[in-house]
């Protein structure tokens, strides 16, 4: 697994398996409600305006996190 997918678990309280999860079956709403309030709103509004969205998920550390959640698809 990733740094960032390690550091993210850590944060959010979940095991880096069950985040993976979560993320490859697209229910974000478990991610959304471990994050704080205020966390969880930014990230929906990043997450809902494409070009932000587009521009953050074309980093080099968006794509490596990227990668290894969805290399097993």
């Amino acid at each position: 697994m990733s740094k960032y997918m390690n550091i993210a678990s850590e944060k959010l309280g979940v095991s880096p398996d069950k985040l993976k999860n979560m993320a490859q079956s697209g229910n974000l709403d478990e991610i959304l409600n471990k994050l704080k309030p205020e966390d969880s709103k930014k990230l929906q509004q990043i997450l809902s305006n494409k070009d932000v969205a587009k521009s953050i998920f074309s980093s080099p550390q968006a794509q490596n996190l990227l990668k290894s959640l969805f290399k097993d698809k």
